[in-house]
């Protein structure tokens, strides 16, 4: 928002419930992150029941809003989104297909989050099915990965789908002319199956001037592009396997036997690895592709995971993302 602007009124939503994290820890990464903000026009909406409510303190620009019994990850998706009408991962979607939210934050089940934002939000025109998009640290800057777990199958329109709303991602956040590749087992066009073929030509045809080609997961990390596609199931499995390598560094790196050298550069040096490399500090996935700013956090996303969530959310808000991605996408297309 630019100082010419007038200040809106933006509500984000925060469910407390369905997560490893203790619900305690969610409220105060929100009390912590409204007292860093103190724009009157911000607040944010903690949904949960009533005795998670009960404990938290009344604060400016922090409503609480009751909801019923949570949903878990052990739940068949869609029965508990049908049979838990009052749960506050539901409840915060209908809030947001409402207007009454301006986005939504949710470290509870993908699956309810999928099934619930399907039933109730309107799809983006030129978008068949949601895909998750997060951002992955490199040596350069992040890189944009999608679907990392919203679908399980694809197809190769999918994957030019996935495409279409990744190249919008990253031109709204600043990126003009971003480069795409799609992830594969070997660089050749000819690599992969049948419908990594069928896509890589496909995704040529779509961005003839940003496509690269196939990537190899071990070159992703280089930054050379701005935005990998792949399927949903290979997209989640390789998230996982980055975010386990990194926890496996960082807790190496904090081993006596590697902290040689004076005490200020072993300091400087992990400091520099842990911003790099911990994945609990950076912001949940983007449902990319529904009529609302929904983003999930893990499961066991703590306070700074939470923090940078709840900052993303504000600027994609603050930033007309939805209309933005909608535009781009249509112009992607007709391309």
């Amino acid at each position: 928002m630019t100082p010419n602007q007038p200040s809106r009124r933006l509500r984000i939503g925060l469910d407390l419930m369905g997560a490893d994290t203790a619900p305690s820890e969610i409220a105060l990464a929100a009390e912590n992150f409204l007292s860093s903000h103190p724009d009157p026009e911000l607040s944010l909406c903690l949904l949960g029941p009533s005795s998670v409510l009960a404990k938290i303190k009344d604060a400016p620009r922090l409503e609480k809003r009751l909801s019923g019994p949570s949903i878990s990850s052990a739940e068949p998706p869609t029965v508990a989104v049908r049979r838990k009408k009052e749960s506050s991962l539901v409840l915060g979607v209908e809030a947001l297909k409402s207007g009454d939210l301006d986005a939504l934050v949710t470290a509870g089940s993908t699956g309810a989050l999928l099934v619930a934002s399907r039933l109730k939000l309107t799809p983006l025109r030129g978008v068949t099915r949601p895909a998750l998009i997060a951002l992955l640290p490199s040596k350069q800057a992040p890189i944009a990965v999608l679907d990392v777990g919203a679908n399980l199958k694809s197809s190769d329109r999918f994957l030019v789908e996935c495409a279409a709303m990744g190249i919008a991602y990253q031109r709204c956040r600043g990126i003009e002319n971003p480069t795409l590749a799609l992830l594969n087992i070997g660089q050749e066009a000819t690599k992969g199956t049948e419908l990594h073929r069928k896509a890589h030509a496909a995704l040529h045809q779509l961005a003839p001037g940003s496509f690269v080609g196939n990537i190899e997961a071990r070159d992703l990390f280089e930054g050379k592009v701005d935005l990998v596609v792949t399927d949903g199931f290979t997209g989640n499995v390789f998230l996982k396997t980055a975010e386990g390598i990194a926890t496996f560094l960082l807790e190496t790196l904090d081993h006596p036997d590697y902290n040689t050298g004076a005490p200020s550069q072993r300091a400087d040096r992990l400091e520099v690895m842990r911003k790099k490399l911990c994945y609990r500090g950076y912001p949940g996935a983007l449902l990319c592709g529904v009529s609302g700013i929904v983003l999930k956090c893990h499961g066991n996303a703590g306070q700074e995971s939470i923090a940078s969530s709840l900052e993303l959310a504000m600027q994609l808000v603050r930033g007309r993302f939805l209309e933005r991605l909608q535009e781009e996408i249509e112009q992607i297309r007709s391309q």
